[in-house]
């Protein structure tokens, strides 16, 4: 039985995200989130190994947190699947790998983690 190793701590919380994939561009939500990378769930497919950008934006109860501006950056897409939920606009997921970040957008991604985790409770 193989381990699945993780250098992130992963946090299930939803942010808003645009994407931008070659001349395509929508909006997704992420599904668990961590200073590394992201789990998105979008109306479209992602291809693996490909880059994209990401844009990050809180969003407290339908209204984009004021406090925090986005989160702009390059992340390459580790994997991507087609969920095969039926009736659903947000029917394919993919991981995104932020390996890139500055100091300064770690920062972002750590305070909108515990910012998304206040909320919560």
């Amino acid at each position: 039985m193989s381990q699945e190793r993780r250098v992130h701590a992963r946090f299930v919380i939803e942010v808003a995200a645009e994407i931008t994939a070659g001349d395509h561009q929508f909006t997704a939500t992420t599904k668990d989130i961590s200073s590394g990378g992201c789990c998105i769930v979008a109306p479209y497919p992602l291809k693996d190994g490909a880059t994209v950008l990401c844009a990050l934006y809180l969003v407290v109860d339908g209204i984009e947190e004021a406090g925090l501006s986005a989160l702009e950056t390059q992340a390459q897409v580790r994997w991507s699947a087609d969920t095969e939920e039926s009736g659903s606009d947000q029917r394919y997921m993919a991981g995104l790998d932020f390996s890139s970040l500055s100091v300064q957008q770690k920062q972002w991604l750590e305070a909108t983690i515990a910012k998304a985790l206040s909320t919560q409770g």
